[in-house]
C-alpha cells in the first residue's frame, strides 16, 4: 500500500532544521510537498527533504531522473523496492538494497557472570596478567589459584590483604585499579573515607562517591557515555559540527570507529575520510556531492 494512501489524514512527521529547512525522519508520513524520491539515509529509509523544484522533483532528483530514467530507491510515497529499481551513479539496477531493519541481528556476546567477572579481575590484580586457556573461566579454577598465591606465607602480601579487607569494609566494595595492591594508597583511602564519615573501621560501610567508582575502576572494561573502546583506546562518539569546503557538516563515530557524516537535515552523505593535511568526504552517493557543491556556502577548494 502506497505511504500516501496510510497517511491519508495524518500529520506530517517531519521538523525545521536550525536553518528554517524541513528535515524529514524515518517512517514519517509522506509530504507532498517536498521531492517525491526516497533516500537511501543509511538503511533507514526516508524521503528527500528537498522542496519540489520540477515537477515532482527537487534539482538534484530531477536530474538523475533524467540522466538514468528513474532512481535507484524509487518513490517515498510506493512501496519500498528491496532491489535497486534502475542504474545509478555507484549501483546497478537488480543489486539487493540492504535496509538496515532487514539485515540480520549481531550475536549478542554471552555475558560472564557476575562472580567470574570479579574472580578474573582479581585475579589480574595478582599475578599482572589477564587469565588464558580452557580454564580462564572456571570459578573453581580461578579461586583454586589464588588461594593457592594467598596460601604463600609473605608479611607483605598479608598485610596487603588485610588492608583490602578493611578498605571494602569501609567503602563497601572491593579495592580495584592499578593502585589496588598498593598498601599506602589503600591506607590513605582508608583514612579519606575515615576523616569524611568520622567512622572508624567497624562503624557501617561508606557509599563511594561516583568519583571515587571512576578512580579505582580505571581498568575496568567498557567505557563512559559517549565513549567508543576499540583497540584498548577510548575514542569519544559526542559529535562535532565542521565545515567542508564552506558548507555545514556533522560526523559522529559509528560503533566501527568510522566517521559519519550527516547534513544538516540530518541526512546519511557520506563518511570522512582524514588525511595529512585536513581531509574529505567519501560520498554514499555522488547526488549528495552535488547538492553539497549547489549549497548557497560552498566554496570551492583549488
Amino acid at each position: 500500500m502506497f505511504v500516501s494512501k496510510y497517511a491519508e489524514g495524518q500529520p506530517v512527521s517531519s521538523r525545521k532544521n536550525s536553518g528554517g529547512r524541513t528535515s524529514t525522519k524515518p517512517g514519517a508520513c509522506f509530504d507532498n510537498t517536498l521531492c517525491r524520491c526516497r533516500v537511501f539515509n543509511r538503511g533507514e529509509d526516508k524521503q528527500c527533504s528537498s522542496k519540489r523544484v520540477n515537477g515532482e522533483y527537487c534539482k538534484m532528483h530531477f536530474a538523475k531522473i533524467e540522466e538514468f530514467g528513474g532512481w535507484s530507491y524509487g518513490h517515498y510515497d510506493e512501496d519500498r523496492p528491496n532491489e535497486i529499481l534502475c542504474d545509478g551513479n555507484k549501483v546497478e539496477k537488480g543489486d539487493a538494497i540492504n535496509w538496515k531493519d532487514m539485515r540480520k541481528p549481531k550475536k549478542a556476546k554471552n555475558e560472564l557472570p557476575q562472580e567470574i567477572q570479579e574472580l578474573k579481575s582479581e585475579y589480574e590484580e595478582k599475578f599482572g596478567k589477564k587469565p588464558k586457556g580452557p580454564k580462564a573461566n572456571d570459578a573453581e579454577w580461578l579461586k583454586s589459584k589464588i588461594e593457592d598465591d594467598d596460601s604463600d606465607s609473605d608479611p607483605e602480601k598479608d598485610q596487603i590483604r588485610e588492608l583490602k579487607d578493611e578498605y571494602e569494609k569501609v567503602l563497601g566494595k572491593r579495592a580495584k585499579g592499578p593502585k589496588a595492591s598498593d598498601p599506602e594508597w589503600l591506607k590513605a583511602k582508608i583514612a579519606e573515607v575515615e576523616d569524611k564519615s568520622g567512622l572508624n573501621a567497624e562503624a557501617t560501610p561508606f557509599v563511594p562517591s561516583e568519583s571515587d567508582d571512576e578512580e579505582n575502576d580505571e581498568e575496568e572494561e567498557g567505557a563512559g557515555v559517549g565513549l567508543l573502546v576499540i583497540d584498548n583506546k577510548r575514542l569519544d562518539k559526542t559529535p562535532i559540527k565542521f565545515r567542508f569546503e564552506g558548507v555545514e557538516y556533522t560526523k559522529t563515530l559509528n560503533d566501527e570507529g568510522d566517521w559519519m557524516v550527516e547534513d544538516e537535515d540530518e541526512n546519511a552523505v557520506g563518511e570522512w575520510v582524514d588525511s595529512e593535511k585536513s581531509g574529505w568526504i567519501n560520498w554514499e552517493d555522488a547526488c549528495w556531492e552535488e547538492i553539497h557543491k549547489d549549497h548557497e556556502d560552498y566554496e570551492s577548494e583549488e
